[in-house]
């Protein structure tokens, strides 16, 4: 006690040696864990952001994906119409792309947006641009989509990032180029986010191929100098020694692995220091970048130093809890980033994307039925009332299917457009078909909104795992052969079975060899003559014929549904109407009456009529021998449409005839309301009406009443003579039949009648 009385400044000296000691020591460790806080939040923005620029690139490939599809689809991209129409709907669609673009191989660029076919890009050539030329090769060698080099576009006033994608066909044979453009504020808006909440953070893409900016640190983003500014091997190689010795492991294994590095190093352009964390994005050979400046390291310590006195264990406690908040605002983000790529924006659904990657990991899913369901026509609805109005509809389709799947187990998938995806997990196949016909009822009440009324159909393809596939995908393809044979008739549901995928593959193939027919013209068409009850020739009939060398004869009744399937059937139309006016003009009968067959697409087509009476010009046959034949179903259609179309006919001197009359949905009442000449009856009428007594009754009737409202009645399938005398007695005046002529060319008509 005594030397510690005579030494109390020695003790004193010495306890604070050791406490300065104790003080440099915990200083020491502060600022170790401050540099490791700051390079674990520093790593975390940076796989954050990585995440995001992936999910956002995969998304603009996606779109490319679609565009290319759509182009595919007839050969849109053949047509510069129709491909403007697909970019322009997709550039409506998609809410960050800022343009489309179809290139042909030689880097031209063919087509862009309805807006923007006048400005200067839409001229230039990627193949002679040396800024252009290395991607633009690389884009046409890949199938992913390549990046191009980000550039200030003085038309747009933006800087704009190009991703290109070439769409191959079925055999993998290139067949064109799209590309997409993005503005980086907002085609990359995590960006805009990092730089306006995080002062101390700039986030930044450089490319591994040319080592270009693909996009700047956030102080020099918008200096379009900088992207013209190429990394020198050197200083590359500089940080990759560092780096590989820092992490004892090879650059290339880095890449690979995609390790998160991080190190201290100047910033471009400055001489300043700052904390550099790096990821290599494999997929599009992108190195993302997050710098932050070294002196948050410093001011962190001294704050901390400052504290640790009088605060040593609070001021830690505090630094948790803001660590805390700050990972939990992270992971919300993430979260909210992920659910965007999965869902469907207008109504929240899963997206096909979430199905895909929902069901790699389901790969061992004992059961489940997919239901795709397909809305009918529902194009009329965005055509009629306006794209809003089809989307509230969609909003109201999305809580239909919730309601009819609300008690099963069941995932509801908006899969594009119109399209959904119901999966519908542990039922009997009995049970899957009565979910079918609960969507079925629920989707076709009646739609109320804005003061409209609509009524809508769909059309659902059904298929089952593991009976008919083991995995989602064919599971999924099963499903759409089901949904094609569906659609044949609509507001119905399909089950596949394997015949539908056979018809499915036949009607494909046949369609292919209609689309030859048509251009190297094997369709030819025939006329049956129509005699009076005296049996004097008054009319023929045209009707079309294809004979095909690989398939010999094909009856309309196959090929034409094909035909209107397919889209074809405007352009069949019009082959079909110059043939029959073309032959029908070597029949100078002038008494003699010429019938031509229109089907529902054709009669719906642009430019149906005028092409119609451009053709009879050319064919110099009097209007008033001609005769459209037109069958009840196209009144369901658009009846105000239709009529006035009939009227303009008439006013041609073109006369009018109702095809099939009584097979579909016609009634007596839909005669007063149709300025129509003649009235056919079908055979299928004719067929009953020698041992059907209610079959004559019923003929007798419409009989009457049409000859009230001055309609002449052609009797179809005529081939007996007692057929023929009873329907004579009834007051038929016209008769077409097997009886009287079978179909004959034009040529051989003109020999019997000699």
């Amino acid at each position: 006690m005594l030397f510690i009385r005579n030494n109390i400044w020695l003790a004193f000296y010495v306890f604070l040696l050791a406490g300065f000691a104790a003080f440099i020591f915990i200083l020491m460790k502060t600022h170790e864990s401050i540099r490791e806080d700051v390079r674990l939040e520093q790593e975390n923005l940076t796989r954050i952001t990585s995440n995001s620029v992936t999910a956002s690139l995969r998304q603009y490939e996606t779109l490319l994906d679609i565009l290319g599809q759509e182009l595919l689809h007839e050969d849109n991209y053949l047509d510069r119409e129709k491909s403007i129409q697909e970019i322009d709907k997709l550039l409506t669609a998609s809410l960050t792309a800022y343009n489309f673009f179809l290139i042909d191989f030689d880097g031209n660029i063919v087509v862009t947006n309805s807006l923007s076919q006048d400005k200067r890009e839409s001229s230039l050539n990627l193949l002679q641009n040396p800024k252009t030329k290395e991607s633009f090769n690389l884009t046409l060698d890949s199938d992913a989509a390549v990046i191009g080099r980000t550039y200030f576009s003085y038309w747009e006033n933006a800087l704009i990032i190009p991703i290109r994608k070439t769409i191959r066909d079925k055999n993998g044979q290139p067949l064109f180029i799209v590309s997409l453009t993005i503005n980086i504020e907002k085609g990359l808006p995590f960006f805009s986010n990092t730089i306006e909440h995080s002062a101390d953070y700039s986030v930044f893409i450089y490319r591994e191929r040319d080592r270009y900016f693909q996009v700047a640190p956030k102080r020099l983003i918008n200096d379009p100098a900088v992207y013209e500014h190429q990394f020198s091997e050197e200083r590359i190689q500089e940080s990759i020694d560092y780096v590989e010795k820092a992490y004892d492991t090879s650059f290339e294994t880095i890449k690979d692995k995609q390790i998160i590095t991080t190190h201290v190093t100047g910033k471009f352009n400055d001489d300043s220091q700052s904390m550099m964390s790096n990821f290599y994005i494999k997929e599009f050979q992108l190195w993302v970048g997050v710098e932050r400046d070294t002196h948050v390291i410093r001011q962190k310590f001294f704050q901390a130093a400052t504290n640790l006195v009088l605060l040593f264990f609070f001021a830690y406690a505090v630094i948790f809890w803001l660590f805390r908040v700050i990972s939990s605002n992270e992971k919300k983000k993430e979260e909210l980033l992920t659910f965007r790529a999965t869902h469907d924006f207008l109504t929240n659904l899963p997206n096909r994307y979430f199905l895909d990657n929902y069901f790699s990991k389901l790969e061992e899913q004992d059961s489940y039925h997919l239901l795709f369901v397909d809305m009918d026509n529902f194009k009329s609805a965005n055509d009629n009332f306006g794209h809003d109005y089809g989307d509230q509809v969609l909003i109201e389709i999305t809580r239909r299917l919730k309601l009819s799947t609300q008690d099963r187990e069941c995932l509801v998938a908006r899969y594009s457009g119109d399209e959904f995806v119901v999966v519908a997990f542990n039922l009997s196949s009995f049970e899957a078909e009565r979910l079918a016909e609960a969507i079925l009822e629920d989707i076709s009440k009646p739609y109320l909104m804005s003061g409209n009324r609509l009524i809508l159909s769909a059309s659902i393809g059904i298929s089952h795992c593991p009976t008919d596939a083991s995995s989602f995908e064919e599971v999924k393809r099963l499903s759409d052969f089901a949904l094609y044979e569906a659609k044949h008739n609509k507001n119905c549901y399909t089950v596949f079975h394997e015949e539908l995928k056979k018809r499915y593959l036949d009607d494909l193939s046949l369609e292919n060899k209609l689309r030859e027919a048509i251009k190297n013209e094997e369709i030819y068409v025939v006329f049956q003559p129509q005699v009076s009850s005296e049996d004097l020739l008054t009319g023929l009939e045209s009707l079309v014929r294809w004979n095909n060398k690989d398939f010999g004869p094909i009856p309309p009744n196959r090929f034409i549904p094909i035909a209107e399937n397919s889209g074809l059937m405007p352009e069949l139309g019009r082959y079909i109407i110059r043939k029959s006016l073309d032959e029908a003009s070597k029949f100078t009968t002038s008494n003699c009456s010429i019938s031509i067959n229109v089907s529902i697409k054709q009669f719906f087509s642009d430019g149906f009529f005028e092409y119609f009476l451009e053709q009879v010009d050319q064919s110099q046959i009097d209007k008033n021998r001609l005769k459209i034949e037109i069958t009840e179903s196209l009144f369901i259609q658009d009846l105000d449409y239709v009529l006035g179309m009939i009227n303009q006919f008439k006013a041609e001197g073109i006369s009018v005839s109702l095809d099939d009359f009584g097979t579909g949905y016609s009634s007596l009442s839909l005669l007063k309301n149709l300025p129509i000449d003649e009235l056919k009856i079908d055979k299928s009428f004719v067929d009953d009406i020698v041992e059907d007594k209610d079959a004559r009754l019923l003929l007798q009737g419409i009989i009457d009443i049409a000859h009230k409202m001055g309609i002449t009645i052609v009797a179809e399938g005529v081939e007996t003579l007692e057929q023929k005398q009873i329907l004579d007695t009834l007051g038929c005046e016209v008769f077409q039949g097997y009886y009287f002529y079978k179909p004959l060319p034009i040529k051989d008509i003109i020999s019997a009648l000699k």
